[in-house]
């Protein structure tokens, strides 16, 4: 399992955080001098120059006067000659063009690319150290291509403040010091790791820390902290047990220092191990199309997407303006689809959550199949997409189980009074204890604790 990580650095030595700005600085001139340089070289490689060209257009032009004149009857050999000898004339110019052009490309060749002359240049221009020059070259080889370029799929890149500060993950030592853990000569500064890790996946959002260690600790239990973590993942990586690279630096918009690495990690958990108990309550609306909290700690809680985001990116044609059957159909099949892939989004971001706080079993009401009117999302019944949540929920070991919907919305997740007058639009205010919440997070968290199952 591959995975990003994110440690937070300190360094008593003040200097070190203006040493790694202005490092960032350099690399991102090198790569800006070298992406140039590389573009400039295949140009001229692979491009005609403007004379080449017209050349080759004056070419064509008297190709096809030759082909007009051979097809006519009172046409004399002596104006085919006098075309054909403009033909030889051209290629002998646009031979040497070619030729000086690829003289030019092989000179540059020679000045910037041959053996390690790219890496010479970047640093006798004293922009960059020795490891980050090479950094920046495999980055370049990556990064660029020429033809993804031409096609117009991508435009030239451009590197600034917000890249980030590439580093040898080879020379990253790791070392515990009085109960803590050191970078040791980091750009020759000692440099400390703060007690907290986290994990994202290829997204780059956050994942639960214990659903990443559950999958690769086999002493895993749900009772460990961040610094158990932190240790378990460095001392693994100090045995040389988990593999670390694409490490780099970077500032945060707080200004704290971020290092961040890819994690090679075998898995060795492979079944969900989740928290006794404990629910997702899961309430779909119109107003969100899914308010998610937990039955044993309300904090949790999270609202995604919303019906307004939805329709607004589907209002991509008006039916009614529509003649043409077969265009109909088209937009429809478009608007199914597209319907698909943001009802798929959702469960999956309903699952992850289910899944990164170790819930064994999500609530849902036991909706009808025309619950909440289907004309809002042409079709989309929420009975259909709470059968695609338990489908994809048993693929992870997660139960689905369906509760009585009755006065979910009404009653109030404190004291437990129901009444209608609690519940006007989007908020909730209990008439007897007072309760202020939002009146989907009240439903949640109904729904996560209720015991009325059907």
């Amino acid at each position: 399992m591959i995975s990003k990580v994110q440690l937070n650095l300190t360094c008593k030595d003040t200097s070190f955080y203006s040493f790694i700005r202005k490092e960032n600085f350099k690399q991102n001139k090198a790569l800006n001098t070298g992406l140039a340089l590389m573009h400039s070289y295949s140009i001229l490689e692979n491009v005609s120059g403007g004379e080449e060209v017209k050349i080759e257009k004056e070419i064509k032009r008297t190709l096809s006067k030759i082909e007009n004149l051979k097809k006519r009857i009172d046409t004399n050999g002596e104006k085919i000659n006098l075309e054909q000898k403009k033909i030889n004339t051209n290629l002998v110019k646009l031979s040497k063009l070619k030729e000086n052009r690829l003289k030019l490309k092989d000179d540059f060749r020679d000045n910037y690319f041959e053996s390690d002359s790219l890496q010479h240049v970047l640093k006798t221009m004293n922009i960059i150290q020795e490891d980050t020059a090479d950094l920046v070259i495999e980055k370049l080889n990556k990064d660029y291509s020429l033809n993804r370029i031409l096609k117009g799929e991508e435009s030239l890149k451009t590197y600034n403040e917000n890249t980030p500060l590439m580093i040898n993950s080879k020379k990253i030592i790791f070392k515990y010091i009085d109960n803590n853990f050191y970078i040791k000569n980091m750009f020759g500064y000692k440099v400390k790791v703060k007690n907290n890790i986290s994990f994202l996946n290829k997204y780059n959002k956050f994942v639960s820390n214990k659903y990443i260690l559950s999958r690769i600790d086999e002493n895993f239990n749900h009772d460990i902290d961040n610094t158990y973590i932190l240790d378990f993942i460095i001392n693994n990586i100090v045995n040389k047990k988990y593999n670390i690279f694409n490490s780099c630096l970077r500032f945060t918009k707080d200004n704290l220092l971020i290092m961040e690495f890819l994690i090679d990690m075998p898995e060795v958990n492979d079944k969900y191990i989740p928290i006794k108990k404990r629910t997702l309550g899961v309430d779909l609306g119109m107003r969100n199309i899914a308010y998610l909290c937990l039955n044993d700690n309300i904090s949790i809680h999270k609202k995604i997407g919303t019906s307004d985001k939805f329709i607004k990116a589907r209002k991509i044609i008006n039916f009614h303006e529509l003649k043409n059957s077969d265009k109909l159909n088209t937009v429809k099949l478009y608007k199914k689809v597209e319907l698909e892939t943001y009802s798929n989004r959702i469960i999956n971001h309903i699952i992850d959550f289910a899944k990164y706080n170790f819930c064994e079993y999500i609530n849902l009401e036991k909706l009808q199949v025309n619950e909440f009117g289907k004309n809002l999302f042409d079709g989309w019944t929420y009975a259909n997409f709470q059968k695609n949540i338990e489908h994809e929920a048993a693929k992870e070991g997660i139960i689905v189980r369906y509760i009585n919907p009755s006065f979910t919305s009404q009653k109030c997740s404190k004291c437990g009074y129901i009444h209608k007058s609690n519940h006007i639009l989007s908020d909730f205010k209990c008439s007897k204890c007072g309760l202020k919440l939002d009146s989907d997070y009240n439903a949640a968290i109904n729904i996560a604790r209720s015991n009325d199952f059907m």
